[in-house]
């Protein structure tokens, strides 16, 4: 998941339990199109930017449908958590759009902006596997488990593990050998 904002560069997830009760109200409201589907919620929240990305998941399917949504915000005149309830609010509303047609093809692929209760925001659709891609990441040592993260942010040991893990070896090492 990536912000829409080049600005948005450290961030820290959505608390656990918020997570926990979209994904609840999200299969109690769409049980009968989910089926025995796993909900995957992600949440960020950026000093200008919140990103929620909802998709869902079947066995034995690549494709995951999701929807990512991107609504900036200023701290200090905002209420954050409402912010956030309107953007799971409008992902209900993609959802059902979604479900009631579910040719993605006319869902954007790229940031485009929408109009949600007064609210501008930003969505896109992708059908990117996030268990796929999280697999990926811890094989690459890339996941971090903090509470503050940054986009730019690889340390030279971590780039050092991951060059070493995809069997590369800097120039230097190779005219020692």
């Amino acid at each position: 998941m990536n912000p829409r904002l080049s600005t948005s560069k450290q961030w820290t997830k959505f608390p656990a339990e918020l997570i926990t009760q979209m994904r609840t109200v999200f299969q109690e409201g769409f049980g009968p199109q989910l089926g025995k589907a796993t909900i995957e919620v992600e949440g960020r929240i950026y000093p200008g930017e919140l990103l929620l990305s909802l998709g869902f998941s079947r066995s034995n399917q690549l494709k995951q449908p999701n929807f990512e949504i991107s609504l900036g915000y200023d701290a200090k005149k905002e209420n954050v958590l409402k912010l956030i309830h309107t953007l799971f609010d409008s992902m209900g509303a993609l959802f059902d759009q979604y479900f009631q047609n579910p040719d993605d093809g006319e869902f954007p692929r790229y940031w485009e902006e929408m109009e949600f209760e007064g609210k501008k925001l930003f969505v896109q659709y992708s059908t990117r596997n996030s268990k796929l891609e999280s697999d990926a990441d811890a094989l690459l040592g890339a996941s971090g488990n903090g509470l503050l993260h940054d986009e730019d942010d690889l340390s030279e040991e971590a780039l050092s593990e991951l060059k070493s893990k995809l069997g590369l070896a800097d120039e230097e090492e190779d005219e020692e050998s």
